[in-house]
C-alpha cells in the first residue's frame, strides 16, 4: 500500500497536470492577457486557491510551460541526427495534431511567448533552444538553397499545421509527414505514407 507521502506526491502530480493542460488551451485560444488564474481554475476543475498552492501568479504558471518547450526542444535536438530521425519526428508531430488540439494549443502557445508583455523568465533559455534547433536542422538540409532558411520553412510549417488544427478541428487535411520533411531533405523524402490518426 502506498505510503501517504507517495500519495500525495502522485495528487500533486496529477493536480499540476490538470493546471497545466487547462492554462495551455486557455492561453493558446484566449491569449495570455486575457485569462485569469480564475479561468484556469474553472476549466481544470480545481479551486482558485489550489492553482495558486502550484504557482505564484498566472506570470509563473506561464513560465512553467516555457520551461517544459525548453526541455522539450532539449530532447529534440538530442535525437535529431540524421535524415531517418527528421522523418521520424516529423512524422510523430503531424501524428500528434493531427490526433488532437492540445499539441497544436502547446506548439502555438509557444510562439506566442515571444510576444508576451514582459515574457516569462524562460523566454531567453527557450529562444536560445530555437536557434540550436534551427542549426541542427540546417545541418540536415540537403540539397539546393539556403539550409538555415529551410530550417525556418520547416518550423514554420510544422507552427502552421498546428494554427490550421486549431481553425480546422477534425476537417484538418492531414499533409503526408514526407511533404514536411521534404523542405530540409529534398523531394526523394515525400513518399513518406499518409497519416491515419484515429480521434480521440
Amino acid at each position: 500500500m502506498p505510503r501517504p507521502a507517495e500519495q500525495y506526491g502522485a495528487m500533486r502530480a496529477r493536480t499540476e497536470e490538470r493546471i497545466r493542460a487547462a492554462a495551455v488551451s486557455l492561453f493558446a485560444r484566449h491569449g495570455f492577457a486575457a485569462t485569469g488564474i480564475r479561468d484556469v481554475a474553472r476549466a481544470a476543475g480545481i479551486s482558485t486557491g489550489l492553482v495558486y498552492r502550484h504557482h505564484a501568479s498566472k506570470e509563473d504558471l506561464f513560465d512553467a510551460l516555457v520551461g517544459e518547450a525548453t526541455d522539450g526542444l532539449d530532447a529534440v535536438v538530442d535525437r535529431l541526427h540524421d535524415g531517418d530521425a527528421l522523418r521520424e519526428f516529423t512524422r510523430e508531430v503531424v501524428a500528434a495534431i493531427a490526433r488532437d488540439d492540445r499539441f497544436a494549443e502547446f506548439l502555438l502557445l509557444m510562439n506566442q511567448a515571444f510576444a508576451v508583455p514582459g515574457p516569462p523568465p524562460r523566454t531567453a533559455e527557450l529562444a536560445q533552444r530555437h536557434r540550436i534547433l534551427l542549426d541542427v536542422l540546417a545541418g540536415l538540409a540537403t540539397g539546393d538553397g539556403d539550409p538555415r532558411q529551410r530550417g525556418v520553412t520547416y518550423l514554420a510549417a510544422l507552427s502552421g499545421l498546428a494554427a490550421m488544427r486549431i481553425a480546422l478541428g477534425d476537417a484538418l487535411p492531414v499533409p503526408e509527414p514526407g511533404l514536411i520533411s521534404g523542405i530540409l531533405l529534398g523531394p526523394g523524402s515525400v513518399a513518406d505514407p499518409a497519416i491515419s490518426v484515429p480521434r480521440e
